[in-house]
């Protein structure tokens, strides 16, 4: 499968291994729960696997990439999975798109080859979408930890292609100006110094509004006496000790 720029989504049950995104967010919209929803963009696509064959995150660079700094801290480095996201807010964002812009796998069921999927957009079922999940991962490897920089970068791509600069399939805001965007929850309540340098970040280097690239951030807390560590909890803690 070649990957970028001709990967193809799929959004539909059985098609290549993901899940029923159409079915479940067409079940959640018909509940209460449609307006408190949220996407988080955790693992990668099948087609992901061209640039990373052992990790299933998010961080679509290419060893060149990875271990070049310029590169990494450059938000066009990250339009793999910008383009992604604007796949996704356009199908269940509240803007409609030409059909022409949709990449869409031809199949609802790779294994039969039957069921079309309809080219589909402004399907309103999503009020939010969460860029990536837990980026300062001490515990991972260099090809999932991003650096203040590198998320800064790929946040902001993610958000409304860097102001705009990339291509206009490029990015959630770009796909639905009304969709809001979480920043990645972070690991550990003491992440103040990480949010505030991307708040200055995008003070630079967001030309266009110099504002942070996310409209909500959140922290992932594990409530217990190891602090986040790779210590092993013995006892809860409550978060305000935090």
């Amino acid at each position: 499968y070649p990957g970028y720029p001709h990967n193809e989504n799929s959004f539909q049950c059985l098609a290549l291994g993901g899940r029923c995104y159409d079915w479940v967010l067409g079940n959640v919209s018909q509940t209460h729960l449609k307006h408190t929803w949220h996407h988080d963009m955790l693992d990668t696509p099948p087609w992901f696997h061209h640039y990373k064959k052992s990790e299933s995150q998010w961080k679509a660079l290419s060893e060149k990439q990875m271990h070049t700094m310029n590169a990494s801290i450059t938000p066009a480095s990250y339009i793999v999975t910008a383009d992604h996201m604007w796949q996704v807010a356009a199908r269940y964002g509240r803007n409609k798109v030409p059909e022409s812009e949709l990449k869409l796998y031809k199949y609802a069921n790779v294994t039969v080859n039957k069921y079309p999927q309809p080219k589909l957009s402004g399907l309103d079922r999503l009020d939010w979408m969460e860029v990536y999940n837990e980026p300062n991962k001490w515990w991972g490897t260099r090809e999932v930890f991003y650096s203040v920089e590198e998320h800064a970068a790929a946040a902001s791509a993610a958000y409304d292609g860097h102001c705009k600069t990339m291509p206009k399939t490029v990015g959630i805001k770009q796909a639905d100006p009304t969709m809001k965007v979480a920043l990645a929850g972070l690991v550990d309540m003491q992440m103040y110094g990480r949010i505030w340098s991307m708040h200055w970040w995008g003070k630079a280097y967001r030309q266009c509004d110099g504002r942070f690239p996310a409209d909500a951030f959140n922290i992932h807390v594990y409530c217990n006496n190891a602090w986040g560590t790779k210590r092993a909890p013995s006892t809860g803690v409550t978060p305000e000790a935090f």
